[in-house]
């Protein structure tokens, strides 16, 4: 008899563990169509918040690194939002479009910094013309202007 339940226990126990995963799977495809569906309407909190939850789930894709990077960068949230492209392009390091809005956000801390710089010197000190010189170049660029908005 004990053999018997032997026997029956473990493909039981495998049944359970495999709708436990397909369980989680169905779950996981649940809340990514939440999080699109938010991030397509607009609503950048829960789109948020779903999308947190699917880069704590083991195996998360880049993609969802790669919108929460974005939704971080329209809050102006720089740091974070740095950390999900760098996590978007250690997964898929041929993805076009988080180099493209990494740099950006680099510019635009750069371009802080020019500023921060720029504020603190005289202006007759020779980096002031650098600085604005610098400044100006970047404020002209694509990336600080409507194209900059697609992050």
């Amino acid at each position: 008899m004990g053999r018997i339940v032997r026997m029956l226990t473990a493909p039981l126990l495998a049944c359970a563990f495999l709708a436990c995963a397909t369980t989680g799977e169905t779950r996981l495809a649940e809340i990514d169509a939440m999080a699109s569906s938010a991030y397509t309407q607009g609503d950048m909190e829960q789109a948020e918040r779903h999308y947190r939850q699917l880069v704590a789930a083991p195996g998360a894709g880049f993609e969802a690194w790669f919108r929460l990077g974005n939704i971080l960068a329209r809050a102006n949230r720089v740091d974070e939002a740095v950390k999900m492209y760098e996590k978007t392009l250690e997964l898929r390091a041929d993805f076009a479009p988080a180099w493209r809005n990494l740099a950006v956000l680099r510019l635009r801390q750069g371009l802080a910094a020019l500023l921060e710089s720029q504020a603190r010197l005289d202006t007759g000190d020779p980096l002031y013309a650098d600085n604005q010189a610098i400044i100006e170049a970047l404020r002209r660029a694509p990336a600080f202007g409507a194209a900059g908005d697609n992050l």
